[in-house]
């Protein structure tokens, strides 16, 4: 939450002496364009989350060291379309970024589209070999 200057997002509600947070209206926040049976069925599924992870210090970040793509989602609720690209331009790693008409849930409301394009984006880091095995590529990074 540095990226916040430390401070909550409006969205929080924070539970048990702010050990646990979860989103407000999590169908607006989370899942605003996803059709309402989908809504409604990942709602369901949400559980609480820890509140420490949006303030614990990181001592290793794999982001660092492996390529990178951050889908930019212009109708997110919970983190504003600067919030999005001032964290990724802040990080100090290099990212390739999609942007997107989407709410923060882009897998589930653009499921084709998000498929396709983590399947193009990986072939470009990783090459397949005989094993079906992933493997770093050299080119691009």
């Amino acid at each position: 939450m540095a990226s916040f200057n430390d401070i909550d997002l409006p969205w929080m509600d924070t539970e048990d002496n702010n050990m646990t947070v979860h989103a407000l209206t999590p169908e607006k926040i989370l899942y605003d364009d996803p059709d309402e049976a989908a809504q409604k069925k990942r709602v369901e599924e949400l559980k609480t989350f820890s509140y420490n992870c949006f303030y614990g210090k990181l001592t290793y970040v794999g982001w660092r060291d492996i390529p990178n793509t951050y889908f930019c989602c212009l109708q997110d609720q919970a983190l504003p379309i600067a919030a999005q690209k001032g964290m990724v331009e802040g990080l100090g790693a290099r990212f390739r970024t999609e942007t997107w008409d989407a709410s923060h849930s882009p897998f589930l409301s653009m499921l084709e589209k998000s498929g396709c394009w983590c399947e193009e984006d990986s072939r470009r880091d990783y090459h397949l070999k005989s094993d079906r095995r992933l493997q770093p590529s050299r080119e691009g990074y």
